[in-house]
């Protein structure tokens, strides 16, 4: 098969077969355990599929993202490198959604319009999964937040969930022009495989209870597109999702320590409390304790206080 046409799509019935062959291999990798031969084998189907395959690139130019770490045992943050992504001790960090064990990437929140998809929870739950965990009975958990001025990059978009178009009107009608570009650029098996696949990843991406296979399948994907798109001359190595402890209203994103450490500056942090109701474990009260904190050469001092 020759490269895609990205101006037309025509696939033959053999050519779908074959493309859906890789797929269903790469949708098999969700059952595997993480070894270097599984992972390899995902990488390379990954990398065939995706050769042949439209993904939407969006540059992210809001003016501020945030990340949120959890502060451990009256744990108080005076440092950037505390609260940006692992870089000291990665011998700590595990698989995660798109990395790899010992891999430090930036997980944050993009702003929406919508109030209910506020990305305060987003970062947030993002960060904290006890706090939608039914066997986690802790009540309380204490958190920085910080505000990241953003010069603007691109990122692989992998989120194509119905729900979450619901909560984001600008991304919703962005999509929907995209599906449209691919409908009128191919026939319509073509078109409806493209869409399969793609809303396969959106759901993956934003599935609530991941396991160490789905976790190493999206690593694939992740990094095979990236991979795909910087052979395209278009260096990618950040991808929007939807949020998967916000029932996919809020828009979480992934960005590596390169794009982090040339296209994010942090500018001011905050901390906040967050209190579990005893009737209902999963909703919280979300409080600020403190005041908004200027950042100086990746320094600050957080006075927690109670604010009303």
């Amino acid at each position: 098969m020759d490269r895609i046409n990205w101006s037309k799509i025509n696939w033959t019935d053999l050519e779908l077969d074959r493309l859906r062959s890789f797929f269903e291999a790469i949708k098999q990798g969700v059952n595997a355990p993480l070894t270097k031969e599984n992972f390899s084998a995902l990488i390379y189907n990954c990398d065939f599929l995706f050769s042949f395959f439209p993904v939407p690139i969006i540059e992210i130019n809001q003016d501020t993202l945030i990340r949120a770490r959890r502060n451990m045992n009256g744990e108080i943050f005076s440092n950037q490198n505390q609260i940006s992504y692992n870089s000291r001790n990665p011998e700590f960090i595990k698989l995660g959604r798109f990395n790899l064990p010992e891999e430090g990437l930036f997980y944050g929140a993009v702003p929406l319009e919508s109030e209910v998809a506020s990305y305060l929870p987003t970062a947030i739950l993002e960060t904290c999964k006890e706090l939608v965990d039914d066997t986690n009975k802790e009540m309380t958990f204490d958190f920085t937040i910080g505000y990241w001025r953003v010069k603007p990059f691109m990122a692989l978009c992998l989120c194509f969930d119905e729900k979450h178009f619901l909560h984001n009107e600008h991304m919703a009608k962005n999509i929907s022009e995209f599906k449209q570009c691919i409908d009128d650029a191919c026939d319509l098996k073509s078109a409806s495989f493209i869409h399969e696949v793609q809303n396969y990843i959106s759901a993956l991406s934003s599935t609530p209870k991941p396991t160490e296979g789905s976790y190493m399948v999206l690593n694939a994907i992740f990094k095979s597109l990236c991979k795909t798109y910087a052979n395209d001359h278009q260096q990618v190595y950040a991808a929007i999702y939807p949020s998967s402890v916000t029932e996919s209203k809020g828009l979480s994103i992934v960005i590596s320590q390169d794009i982090v450490d040339t296209n994010l500056t942090l500018e001011s942090v905050v901390a906040f409390t967050a209190q579990r109701r005893p009737d209902d474990l999963k909703q919280l009260d979300v409080i600020q304790v403190s005041k908004i904190t200027p950042v100086l050469d990746g320094r600050f001092t957080i006075k927690v206080e109670h604010l009303e």
